[in-house]
């Protein structure tokens, strides 16, 4: 019967009706039944009837009797008031939809699923056409019990609800759609004695203002949430079935096809295209344009483009004649749109006009506007005709764009800003991220198969035995990117990923791009006529496989591999140039761009114990804290600035609490009795001291005051007489300007919001849900309540709030409290915008990630930390797999934006293994990391969608994870392949790591124990900044003052390496984990006789021979440590170094030859040698003495 059932769709699809009759026949009444092949039976049946008619004729009279079921199925029937009351008792009155926190403004009325009109066409032996239609639909064997349910309407809730006027009439007409959630896939119409979960959705068409809930206030995609159904009575008044919610909604799917179906009846509106400017006008409006200087364009843009603007295409112009948009460029767009303007001017895409830097340092490209509609909208409305001329037009485009010459250098690349070079190819399906350029064929596979190109090329083995061309490719050729005007091609949108693809990627792309792409299916079959068949199933699987883009390398491969002496005290600079340690009585600053020392600070002699250790706001200045004393030093070498603050102590107390105010000249201390707040100006050597700061423990301390951003007014919380007061002090005197009581019991901290507008308290949670909110000046705008939060009636009573965290846009406010919910607050209004409560269970989705962390022992011991994706129903533990008990109440503490305010993390302290991401502009939760030890969190500063999650357990030392969403899960970050996690007796020390917030575009890292650090780079690959290749790798290289000459003789040790022994210098290379001993053939060069001698020294890790130096892969010389692999040499074997910076015996090659045996020779990554005092590259014939390299 299957087979019957694939004739009649393949007979509807070849007959020569309209593409909205095939939809209307094939979809919505063959594929949409409840019983196939009854539908099939039927339309089989009434062309076996016709057999002189064409078929044509016969599905069309097939259709005209389906819109008339649908019309009675779905006509407004009046209810009778029994049913009424019954439903008045069942949904207590409100309408059943609306969520229970909307004001019930209107009353709601009663209203069927599906008209009893319906009943009298199933009764048993109704022959008329509609009948079998609807019984062949419904399925035969449900006949029985639907009819049972319709001719009930007088006594039967299944099939009735109470609903606000309109949406009752916006469900029939496919304007709001709703899905039964009860948790199995029942669709029988047996009562469901159980809570009904009703999924609200828009419709896929119009918006329609007349879809209101009961507070009389429009449907919108933030208004939309899940109504919960309920009944206390299940045998008297019974809920919705689930069936008939699906039925209802299968006919009022099939009636819109009807009104598009019409729709498509009229003609194609007037065109655009003839309205708009054309090219050459609108270029010489940009050249007389570009004549305004930069800076008056870019101001004119930025009050164009507002900054609550969110998307990231922006309409800022238009006009009958032209448009022009806006655009966060966060690929190489700009770049793409002058690139085609240079070298196919007729290709239909938007005319790059400008491009700036907002003042978030993001780049926004300015373009016009293209006429037209996009393909997706209109699809359903054109003919067969128009799509294939549509096919005929991309594909005259695509050879257009295929003659562009490639002068990028590279096989596969994207475009450059730069003339004639590469850069990334920005396609997630290749790379996450960004990855490439790509000189081969191979290194494309390698990167788009995540590594596992013979896995693949046996699945696919037609796809990996081709050659193929580099052509230029939009890459994301989908519906939504291409435009019609009046029904033809007018315009191509989205260039950010296009560039130098292989020549099926267009294809194969386009085939699984964007939203409906079997409908764009036909389009590029055309386009292409099929050639590239076995490469769109190869790049088919892999999208199933990897939605989120191939697996991601581990990032441990990319770091300083260098042990940099260090201790407890070792900060990054908050910009990310400057690494600080504090070792002995020296801080040494660290540049993390080129890795020189750039400034060591000595420390005076009877400072004390250092008790803390921190950066300026601008990463200026140093702050150092010993006992009563505070010295603030510059970080900078050119500078001898140095402040001593001292702030005598009261008996037993051990050292103040320091930090830096709003600005390097600014410090703020509080002594540890809570006494006072001391405000020091060290610009004009004045303080101004503030009685009884609320919070005065080292933790705690910052929640007693908080600096505005921009203005730095700086607000401060204290405690008096048993009262909360907060004090707003002048930015520059820091002389009171405000002063008032709060209307707090116990408020537990004060903040302003990150862009100043608003000053934040909340209450302890002991004494329920408190917000309160001032405005910049001071006055009370609203205090947020329980009610105001939640939709339990009974939160006045429950306990309050925990943390509030503003996102960094400071649009948002997450609110966290005693309870499973998180509520997401609107801060424009400081209403309510969304709550999301943390599931006991958990169901994974396609778009719900799930990952549970694995253990696994290798075969020498280690444990190995995986993640497996969870496939079935799971409940996040409780508490460690080690089995320790958890003393925590219930609630949410722990929250945070990402960079982008889309995404947030949340912890529940009652379980704090798990690590659950939200993504706020889908309401839906987005991914659950399930770990086996209590796990922290910090989001990276700058970069979108990058977590860093840290393990609690002393036991794991430090262990971290990286998470981004394209990632196949957490990614392990093990302290221990990277740094030595145990101290001089061999005692295990904890590593910590951190972000350092640099703004180069390869996320960094801080590794750091008490004893050393690392910086690990935290790329794709092998990537690593730039800088870092050509940076000196030498500990022992002193900070220099600007403008100063190198000279080798001043070599000494820095980091407070000056006592240490040899081993604890280790010097910087690339690391590899594969460590290899090192082969005793260094000896082979100097002949037979000197082989046992070599191979004795090489074994020897006490004897030193000074002058002796390698070059490591970037070609700058360093002294040979003592590793396993790079033992000493000796003095009579010549030795050069590969590009690994691994020894190796000099080759017999025509270049290097009359080497005697007291020449030592250096050599750089390419094997030419190398002059170790002056760091250039000598000729090929010349050779170093080893006595001239003493010298």
């Amino acid at each position: 019967m299957a087979t019957q059932v694939k004739d009649i769709r393949n007979a509807i699809q070849s007959s020569d009706l309209q593409p909205i009759e095939h939809v209307i026949l094939a979809e919505s009444f063959l594929d949409g039944s409840y019983d196939q092949e009854a539908a099939a039976n039927e339309i089989h049946r009434r062309i076996l009837a016709s057999p002189g008619e064409p078929i044509e004729q016969v599905l069309r009279q097939l259709k005209t009797e389906w819109r008339s079921v649908l019309f009675t199925a779905l006509e407004q029937t009046a209810v009778s008031a029994e049913l009424t009351a019954l439903l008045q008792r069942r949904d207590k009155g409100r309408c059943c939809i609306s969520p229970r926190h909307c004001e019930q403004l209107v009353d709601p009325v009663a209203d069927y699923l599906l008209s009893p009109s319906l009943a009298p066409l199933l009764e048993t032996g109704n022959q008329s056409p509609e009948a079998q239609l609807l019984q062949a639909f419904v399925a035969p064997k449900n006949v029985p019990g639907l009819s049972a349910v319709l001719s009930a309407n007088g006594a039967n809730t299944t099939n009735a609800w109470l609903l606000s006027p309109g949406l009752g009439a916006g469900i029939r007409r496919y304007k709001l759609t709703l899905q039964a959630l009860n948790g199995s896939q029942n669709y029988g119409l047996e009562p469901i004695n159980m809570e009904i979960v009703k999924q609200i959705q828009l419709g896929a068409f119009s918006y329609d203002s007349n879809l209101q809930y009961c507070d009389r206030k429009p449907l919108s995609q933030d208004r939309m949430s899940l109504a919960r159904l309920s009944t206390d009575s299940p045998s008297e008044t019974p809920l919705p079935s689930p069936y008939l919610i699906r039925l209802q909604r299968a006919f009022a799917e099939a009636l819109d096809h009807f009104a598009i179906e019409e729709e498509c009846s009229k003609p194609w509106p007037p065109r655009q295209t003839n309205k708009f400017w054309n090219r050459s006008w609108l270029l010489l409006l940009r050249r007389l344009w570009h004549a305004v200087p930069k800076p008056a364009r870019v101001w004119i843009y930025k009050k164009m483009l507002p900054e609550s603007e969110q998307g990231r295409v922006v309409h800022i112009y238009q006009s009958q004649t032209a448009g022009l948009f806006a655009k966060r460029d966060a690929g190489n767009e700009a770049a793409a749109l002058a690139f085609l303007e240079a070298e196919a001017p007729s290709v239909p895409a938007p005319i790059l006009i400008d491009t700036y830097k907002d003042d978030a340092g993001g780049d926004i490209a300015i373009m016009t506007q293209v006429p037209g509609v996009q393909v997706l909208s209109v699809l359903y409305r054109m003919t067969y005709q128009e799509r294939r001329q549509l096919a005929n037009d991309l594909g005259a485009v695509i050879a257009q764009m295929r003659l562009i010459p490639n002068r990028s250098g590279h096989l596969f690349s994207g475009v450059s800003k730069t003339p004639n070079q590469g850069a990334k190819i920005r396609d997630a399906v290749v790379g996450c991220h960004a990855c490439g350029p790509f000189d081969s064929e191979d290194e494309w596979n390698e990167s788009m198969t995540g590594g596992n190109v013979e896995s693949w090329r046996s699945k696919h083995p037609e796809a990996f035995s081709r050659k193929h061309k580099s052509f230029f490719t939009h890459a994301d050729l989908h519906l939504k990117n291409i435009l019609v005007d009046g029904g033809k091609l007018s315009g191509i949108l989205d260039w950010e990923i296009s560039g130098f693809y292989p020549e099926y990627w267009e294809f194969a792309k386009g085939m699984r791009s964007g939203l409906n792409f079997e409908s764009s299916q036909p389009i590029h079959r055309q386009v292409f006529q099929n050639q590239y068949e076995a490469e769109y199933n190869l790049v088919a699987d892999l999208i199933t496989a990897f939605p989120w883009g191939p697996p991601q390398p581990s990032p441990s491969r990319n770091q300083i591999d260098r042990d940099i002496l260090a201790s407890p005290l070792c900060r990054a600079s908050p910009d990310g140039r400057l690494v600080a340690t504090l070792s002995a009585q020296t801080i040494s600053v660290r540049s993390v761009e080129t890795l020189q020392t750039e400034h060591a600070i000595q420390l005076p002699s009877d400072i004390g114990p250092v008790s803390s250790l921190l950066w300026s706001p601008s990463s200026t200045r140093l702050l150092v804290g010993a006992g009563e004393s505070v010295h603030v030093f510059t970080a900078s070498i050119d500078s001898s600035f140095h402040a001593t603050i001292s702030s005598p102590l009261l008996p037993g107390e051990k050292a103040n609490i320091a930090r830096f105010g709003a600005r390097d000249s600014e410090v703020l201390i509080c002594s540890p009795s809570g006494l006072k707040l001391s405000i020091f100006n060290l610009s004009t050597s004045t303080a101004l001291e503030v009685a009884n700061p609320k919070f005065h423990q080292p933790s705690s301390v910052g929640r007693s005051y908080s600096v505005r951003p921009e203005t730095e007014h700086l607000a401060i919380l204290t405690r008096s007489n048993g009262k909360d007061f907060v004090s707003i002090h002048h930015p520059v005197s820091r002389q009171v300007q405000k002063s008032w009581a709060v209307e707090t019991v116990d408020a537990q901290a004060v903040s302003w919001t990150p862009d100043g507008k608003w000053l934040m308290l909340w209450e302890s949670a002991a004494h329920g849900h408190h917000l309160v909110l001032y405005t910049a000046d001071g006055q009370h705008f609203r205090t947020i309540t329980g009610i105001n939060l939640s939709e339990n009636p009974d939160s006045l009573l429950e306990l309050g709030i925990k943390t509030c965290q503003p996102s960094h846009n400071s649009e948002l406010c997450a609110v966290g409290d005693h309870s499973r919910d998180v509520v997401i607050l609107q801060t424009d209004s400081w209403r309510r915008k969304l709550k999301f409560s943390h599931p006991v269970t958990i169901v994974p989705q396609d778009t719900l990630q799930v990952w549970q962390e694995q253990l696994n022992t290798s075969k020498d011991g280690q444990t190995i930390h995986t993640f497996q994706r969870a496939t079935q129903m799971i409940s996040p533990p409780g508490m460690p797999s080690d089995g320790k008990p958890i003393e925590t109440k219930p609630g949410c503490s722990t929250l945070a934006f990402d960079a982008s305010s889309n995404l947030l993390a949340t912890k529940l302290d009652d379980a704090p293994c798990t690590v659950w991401i939200w993504d706020i502009v889908a309401a839906e939760l987005r991914a659950v990391l399930v770990f086996h030890s209590v796990v922290s969190f910090t989001w990276h500063k700058n970069t979108r969608e990058l977590l860093l999650i840290t393990s609690q357990d002393e036991s794991r030392q430090g262990l971290s994870y990286l998470w981004d969403p394209l990632l196949q899960g957490p990614t392990p970050v093990v302290p221990e392949e990277f740094i030595s996690v145990k101290n001089s007796v061999g005692a295990p020390v904890k590593a910590h790591i951190s972000w350092i917030n640099t703004d180069m575009e390869i996320p960094l890292a801080l590794l750091s124990t008490a004893q050393q650090y690392r910086i690990l780079s935290l790329g794709e690959g092998d990537q690593v900044p730039e800088t870092w290749h050509g940076a000196s790798k030498w500990d022992d290289e002193p900070p220099r003052r600007k403008g100063a000459d190198p000279d080798i003789s001043e070599i000494s040790i820095d980091d407070g390496t000056a006592g240490a022994s040899k081993n604890d210098r280790q010097h910087a290379h690339p690391i590899s984990k594969e460590k290899k001993p090192l082969e005793p053939a260094a000896a082979a060069a100097s002949g037979d006789s000197n082989t046992e001698a070599a191979e004795s020294l090489l074994r020897s890790e006490k004897e030193t021979l000074p002058g002796i130096v390698i070059a490591n892969g970037s070609g700058r010389p360093w002294p040979i440590p003592e590793e396993q692999e790079e033992k000493r040499v000796a003095a009579n074997a010549v030795v050069i170094a590969n590009g690994s910076g691994r020894p190796w015996p000099l080759p017999n090659e025509p270049e290097k030859k009359n080497i005697t045996l007291n020449e030592v020779v250096i050599a750089n990554g390419s094997g030419r040698p190398f002059d170790a005092r002056t760091g250039l590259l000598m000729p090929r014939q010349n050779t170093v003495s080893e006595e001239k390299l003493r010298n």
